[in-house]
């Protein structure tokens, strides 16, 4: 690293030269056509004990004509002939140059460096740029159409090509804008290679755009950070004292959100009113609450959309619902926090309804706001989802939501325990974060990934590589972290639900068996075997195969077969003449009467569990099929010597029967367990006269002559 010469000065009245020797820096002079501003930004490692106003020195602003950048053993008689040239004399920068080349105030210009732009007579802009070839590496300069950029003694040549970049990006934006990018782009340590081991670019810093009207010694925009402390960064401060010029220069109002518990709850999303500014409205035009008080977040929508709303509603739930765990199941507290903040999961079209100029002023105040596009979302039992042939990114930046304006502010411990997780997993290299991530995001994505793997949402292994992500984490099913990444193991369990409670909408073209345990022909089944809810749609004769969680299962409007496995399932068959499934005996199930359908409990453990239907047709045993409802003894003769007709049948008539049996004994059963009615029976065939009862489902109970008996169900009407 160079090392700073010492200041010579020398008295205004005796020469007419002012050097500083070594005045290193990095700036950048331009104008505007389109405005006639006229601008200039630069930052130094040297400072107010160097020299007074430090880096300020430099510039030079001409309104309404001109910049005038002059560094590198900056010398003010050079910089006074540069400021006549323009003013007094009419040259151009190119011009100027020459002029201070041919005549430097102390013979020597090729230690000298200048930028400087300027208009024309008919307002074109104009630049030039120069660069000594005795200045301290490393040098150089760029010319642009209205700007130059300049710097000396920096730490490569990324420094310039960086502010290059950020201006030329800003094009469109105000000038001032362009100016503070610029610089940000060499707010890097060792720009100025002197202040390398201070870990700042620089150490002073300075902004001046001047409107054509302006008096050169009133600008409109003059901000100076003339020095800091030791390794705090000039430019981050003179961009604080920028962005609050700039908000007090326009007026910017940061556009507040309500809190989500005073606003009222529904299933669909609503359209916004006065409790929202007209911003979000026009730019949104819906929200809903994700869930009823106090599971509840506030999510903006750019369209109505029921499917997108019930799915962001389902996985924001699944992060915020409390789960049995002594650690952090309870999550009362950061419910609190995202209900109450004016925070707010955004749900956009695309990318470029996010980047639009309807958008930006969302942006201008950093809102606690997540985005999330229509594009990201992939809806269980999607087609994209049964093929798995796109990621659904929602459960990803809903858990960014979750945790930067939820876990961060309410649980300090659940957030520090997901640092270390990370800390760790990144030490013994079993996560490897993306290159362009930021260090200060990598537990978010650590947290977002394992989640997802957590879930089955990598077990397909898309990439063919064992890794989810783009390599960033290898292990990619739930038992495997389990095995080799203990300590992430304990975290997710300790705060994610065991069961995904996200419902699978099974597309309507499917066709065939869908799958809640793992199988080899069926890829979704890795990530559908945490899953607890699916839903048939269309009217194919399709089948549903659950999985042990506690399932809820619904058939469509064609015929269906549905199993559930262990746990206490509610199946709707819908639609259709549908049948549950069971692995068991007929005689080994005990069946009970609800207002609505009936219950079948296994009476051997871990085997089918409890089985709530309603809408559900027959119950096929491993021995025999049923009708819903109906109880065998395991007279498999009996079963096929009852027929009853009509049914259903018209209330206060005479139902009949078919006896190829001895049956002694015929009652007639309400839903809710009360004997309507007993009768005698004698003959082969016979019938029982109905009393006038009200309408509904009702059973007939045929006993024989040994105390065996068979149930069937009849509709009165």
């Amino acid at each position: 690293m160079k090392t700073t010469t010492q200041a010579i000065l020398f008295s205004s009245f005796l020469f007419l030269a002012l050097s500083w020797q070594c005045f290193a820096t990095f700036s950048i002079v331009a104008v505007d056509p389109a405005t006639g501003e006229v601008g200039s930004a630069g930052a130094s490692c040297l400072d107010d004990s160097d020299i007074a106003g430090g880096v300020f020195i430099i510039t030079r602003i001409h309104p309404g004509k001109g910049a005038i950048n002059t560094q590198s053993y900056w010398n003010q008689s050079n910089q006074n002939n540069a400021s006549a040239g323009m003013t007094s004399f009419g040259l151009n920068p190119q011009e100027i140059i020459d002029l201070l080349a041919a005549d430097d105030a102390q013979n020597d210009p090729q230690i000298r460096q200048y930028g400087i732009v300027d208009f024309d007579d008919d307002g074109n802009p104009r630049s030039a740029g120069f660069t000594g070839t005795d200045c301290f590496d490393w040098k150089g300069h760029v010319a642009g159409e209205t700007y130059s950029i300049q710097g000396n003694i920096l730490l490569d040549d990324q420094v310039l090509a960086g502010m290059v970049a950020a201006f030329e990006a800003a094009e469109g934006e105000p000038l001032a804008i362009r100016l503070m990018a610029a610089l940000q782009a060499a707010n890097l340590p060792g720009a100025d290679s002197r202040c390398f081991e201070e870990g700042v670019s620089s150490q002073s810093a300075f902004i001046r755009v001047a409107k054509p009207d302006d008096d050169p010694e009133d600008l409109w925009l003059d901000l100076r950070v003339g020095s800091t402390a030791f390794g705090v960064e000039p430019i981050d401060i003179l961009q604080a004292g920028f962005d609050s010029f700039w908000d007090n220069e326009f007026g910017t109002e940061c556009l507040e959100l309500p809190s989500a518990n005073s606003l009222t709850f529904d299933n669909l999303p609503a359209a916004m009113d006065e409790s929202f500014s007209q911003e979000y409205i026009d730019l949104f035009g819906s929200y809903k609450l994700a869930s009823d008080n106090p599971n509840h977040g506030l999510i903006l929508f750019s369209e109505n959309g029921t499917a997108s709303s019930l799915h962001a509603s389902q996985v924001f739930e699944l992060f915020t619902r409390n789960v049995n765990n002594d650690t952090f199941g309870d999550k009362a507290s950061l419910r609190d926090e995202l209900s109450t903040t004016s925070a707010a999961l955004a749900i956009f079209e695309n990318e470029a309804q996010l980047e639009s100029p309807e958008a930006e002023a969302l942006w201008q105040c950093d809102p606690k706001i997540q985005d999330l596009w229509q594009t990201e979302i992939v809806r269980p039992g999607s087609i994209e989802w049964l093929s798995m042939s796109k990621r659904d990114a929602s459960y990803e930046e809903i858990l960014h939501f979750v945790q930067d304006y939820g876990i961060t502010e309410s649980n300090a411990d659940l957030q520090e325990d997901i640092q270390a997780a990370t800390d760790a997993a990144i030490a013994n290299g079993s996560y490897i974060p993306l290159s362009d991530l930021e260090p200060e995001d990598y537990d978010n994505e650590f947290f977002a990934i394992t989640m997802e793997c957590f879930y089955g949402l990598w077990a397909h292994d898309p990439n063919g590589d064992g890794f989810a992500g783009d390599g960033e984490y290898p292990y990619i099913t739930r038992e495997a972290i389990e095995e080799n990444d203990p300590t992430t193991y304990s975290l997710l369990t300790s705060f994610f639900a065991s069961a995904n409670r996200v419902s699978i909408v099974v597309d309507a073209g499917f066709d065939g068996d869908f799958h809640m345990t793992p199988n080899e022909n069926a890829i979704y089944s890795q990530a559908a075997q945490y899953h607890r809810a699916a839903i048939l749609t269309g009217s194919n004769n399709s089948n549903i195969i659950g999985n042990n969680f506690s399932n809820n299962l619904r058939g469509n409007a064609g015929d269906n077969a549905i199993s559930g496995m262990a746990g206490f399932d509610l199946v709707d068959g819908d639609e259709g003449q549908d049948t549950l499934v069971l692995r068991g005996s007929c005689i080994e199930y005990d069946v009970l009467i609800t207002e609505t359908g009936f219950i079948y409990q296994d009476q051997v453990a871990g085997r089918d569990g409890i089985h709530e239907i309603i809408n559900m047709e027959w119950v096929r045993y491993s021995d025999c099929l049923l009708a819903a409802g109906e109880i065998s003894t395991g007279l498999s003769e009996l079963e096929e010597d009852i027929t009853i007709y009509p049914n259903p049948v018209q209330n206060g008539s005479p139902i009949y029967f078919e006896l190829n049996t001895v049956i002694e004994d015929i009652r007639l059963i309400a839903l809710d367990g009360k004997l309507i009615l007993n009768e005698k029976v004698e003959g082969a065939t016979s019938k029982i006269d109905l009393p006038t009862i009200q309408n509904g489902i009702y059973f007939l109970e045929f006993i024989d002559e040994e105390g065996k008996s068979s149930v069937r169900k009849i509709i009165i009407e």
